[in-house]
């Protein structure tokens, strides 16, 4: 019992020795770290940066390094700031020979963002189904809601929650007759009222299918838009842009970004984008998309023609290594998290190995074997293996607690 004892005190000092001492050198050490607001000028045909700065003084600057003034650098981003440049009367008629207007450049002026901490969690059961074919011209709130079952697509009343067995057979019979393999891998939706218009989901079937499925008038329409299966697309994200552009944009197995139109046609995009681990944003208008992709040690930023997404223009930046990183990989052999800013979930994660912590673990099983002589020659042995595996962590309890 008295073993025992040692054993589970010694083990509960290592799990929170590793968990509280990285996380402390980080927190002492940590900086704020930015990246600028970036966007491609169609005006200088290059990228255009705000960067408010540690002095919280912003500074408006091109690629070339030179730098504007608010209003200035207003004027080379047109689309982006149309109504500052309305209200004052700056905004041109025509911009590479296209007429501007307010109406044209807010239908093509769109966002689109999608974090990697959303993903990274279990996603609901159930979804909302609107008709993309409503009797008034807004569009209106759904009163079903349906799930994807291994079998079927099963709808349920939200008013009694209560299956509607006529609109689940229907639905999954056509679903079926279009080739749709159950169960569903993923979907992407966006069932809002606060939209223009509605284009249902984008599904993706067992197989890497790709399918398109919304509810006019109360009826099924799927499509499946026939795209080769060798591409193993396994997520999608609805746009439902005011341009009606693209449908939706795409992601496969091997981190390959695509543009899917309404026509269902599918555009290659030049970036590599992992939607487990990298977060998106794409800023687009009537001539160029601002593509970001951040990664977690850094971030790359595309300029992609509008209409045939070739690159315009690209940047990559990799984020400062925060000053205690060095110290945590100098010391510590590895680290202990329970949460992580990629997801929601609370458990054990080991990570960070370091190699380099070596160095310091045979110092610290030296160091030891001083102070706990005269010690048996089993004694030893596992004391010096357990501190050339887990260092500091074990050394700690080890060194200070003799009884």
């Amino acid at each position: 019992m008295k073993l025992f004892s040692k054993i589970y005190l010694n083990a509960l000092i290592v799990v929170l020795l590793a968990w509280l001492l990285p996380w402390s050198v980080r927190f002492l050490t940590a900086e704020p770290v930015s990246s600028p607001f970036t966007l491609y000028s169609c005006v200088t045909k290059s990228f255009a940066f705000i960067d408010a700065g540690k002095d919280k003084n912003t500074t408006y600057y091109d690629a070339s390094g030179k730098q504007y003034t608010a209003e200035e650098f207003n004027s080379i981003l047109p689309l982006f700031y149309y109504r500052q440049l309305m209200a004052k009367g700056h905004l041109p008629d025509t911009l590479l020979d296209t007429p501007l207007s307010a109406p044209a450049i807010r239908k093509t002026n769109f966002n689109l963002r999608q974090n990697a901490r959303d993903i990274n969690v279990t996603a609901p059961r159930v979804y909302l189904m609107m008709d993309a074919m409503p009797s008034n011209v807004d569009l209106e709130e759904p009163v079903e809601v349906f799930r994807m079952t291994d079998e079927e697509m099963t709808f349920i009343r939200m008013s009694d929650c209560q299956i509607n067995h006529e609109r689940s057979q229907l639905f999954t019979k056509v679903l079926k007759e279009k080739g749709f393999v159950f169960p569903m891998l993923s979907l992407s939706g966006n069932p809002t009222t606060k939209k223009d218009y509605d284009e249902g989901y984008i599904m993706i079937d067992n197989k890497h299918q790709v399918f398109h499925v919304k509810q006019m008038k109360g009826r099924p329409y799927v499509k499946n838009i026939g795209l080769d299966t060798g591409l193993e697309i396994t997520r999608a994200l609805i746009t439902e842009f005011p341009g009606k552009k693209t449908l939706a944009i795409l992601s496969d197995s091997q981190n390959r970004m695509y543009a899917l139109s309404p026509q269902y046609e599918l555009s290659p995009l030049p970036m590599a984008y992992n939607p487990t681990s990298d977060d998106l944003l794409i800023m687009g208008d009537m001539f160029n998309w601002t593509v970001k992709v951040a990664h977690p040690t850094g971030y790359d930023v595309y300029a992609l023609d509008a209409n045939t997404y070739q690159t315009v223009d690209s940047l990559h930046a990799d984020y400062p290594e925060p000053s205690g990183e060095k110290i945590v990989k100098a010391v510590f052999p590895f680290t202990l998290s329970f949460t992580s800013t990629d997801d929601k979930w609370v458990y054990p994660r080991l990570g960070d190995f370091s190699a380099l912590a070596l160095i310091l673990n045979v110092v610290l099983a030296l160091i030891l074997l001083a102070l706990r002589r005269p010690l048996k020659p089993l004694k030893s042995i596992i004391y010096v293996v357990a501190t050339l595996f887990l260092g500091i962590f074990v050394f700690v309890p080890l060194a200070l607690i003799k009884h």
